[in-house]
């Protein structure tokens, strides 16, 4: 407050609180940095008609060395999307009524068609543009116990990072998690008689399949109307799927090397992907003090 009265501006406490809340984990605001905060108060301003002092003026030298002191006392860190793992995936499909494997020949067309996408994603760590637009039917094709899938924008459509063009998907237990049997039900129920060029994931109007692919918008907003009856909090995102889908691979013991082939990463980003719950930290530590006591009680029966 001293500071908005020395500048005779009643408005700049308004700013700095701006700037401030950018650096708490519950708001988002664009203006946490100088450039940023100076052109928000040139902005308003101009809207109200009030002189901004003009550039390199002692004012503005003020106000920029406080903000980078700012910015040294409270480190920005941006806001990460919520990673969607199979536990949360898991409490989707409960308050879905996705209890079965043969749940999946009874539920609704558009659910399943939900149900397969979110899987789908998660399983090849799937950003938002990859499935919502670049997936087609022609992209899957069923082969002996796996599917293989075309994934990656193609060349025409976005920019396109160089990640692998042909991923497998096997069919294992006969359950509403495995990926490969909600697939082949999923292509069953919904792609019959559909072109090789009809979206994977199609939009429905009353009941009746559309020839354009289910918007990201429509996507996100059912699965955070799920995700919010089941209280599970966080910020849903293109990412999320990725993210997901890259910490249970390191939760199964994935090697890096696999992780970072799986989801297309060229250098160590794929690290930042992996953000293990406090409940699957836990998990993972008593499953590596386990497997080192095994291993010690096996080197001490030997030496015997």
């Amino acid at each position: 407050m001293r500071f908005a009265s020395n500048f005779q501006f009643h408005q700049m406490s308004h700013f700095l609180q701006w700037y401030v809340s950018g650096f708490d984990e519950t708001k988002h605001h664009a203006y946490t940095t100088c450039p940023q905060f100076i052109s928000a108060w040139r902005d308003h301003c101009d809207y109200h008609g009030i002189i901004f002092p003009c550039k390199g003026s002692p004012t503005v030298r003020r106000l920029t060395k406080f903000i980078k002191a700012l910015g040294v006392q409270f480190p920005h860190t941006p806001r990460q999307d919520l990673a969607i793992t199979i536990g949360v995936l898991a409490r989707v499909a409960a308050h879905h009524g996705i209890h079965s494997a043969d749940c999946l020949w009874t539920i609704d067309t558009q659910l399943l068609c939900r149900w397969a996408r979110c899987l789908y994603a998660h399983s090849l760590c799937l950003r938002g543009v990859e499935h919502r637009y670049g997936a087609r039917c022609s992209d899957v094709k069923p082969e002996v116990g796996y599917y293989t899938c075309t994934v990656g924008v193609r060349d025409g459509e976005s920019k396109y990072k160089g990640r692998p063009r042909l991923l497998p998907i096997s069919v294992g237990e006969r359950t509403q998690f495995d990926v490969g049997t909600v697939l082949g039900v999923f292509i069953r129920r919904v792609h019959g008689s559909s072109k090789p060029s009809a979206p994977l994931f199609p939009a429905f109007a009353r009941g009746l399949t559309c020839t354009k692919g289910e918007s990201g918008k429509s996507f996100y907003a059912w699965l955070a109307v799920a995700l919010s009856a089941t209280k599970v909090s966080g910020r849903i995102g293109e990412s999320s799927f990725r993210a997901g889908g890259a910490t249970d691979m390191f939760a199964q013991g994935a090697t890096d090397r696999h992780v970072q082939v799986r989801g297309g990463w060229r250098g160590d980003t794929y690290k930042r992907y992996n953000r293990p719950t406090i409940d699957l930290q836990v998990r993972q530590q008593q499953a590596l003090l386990q497997t080192r006591s095994t291993r010690y009680a096996a080197a001490i029966s030997t030496n015997r």
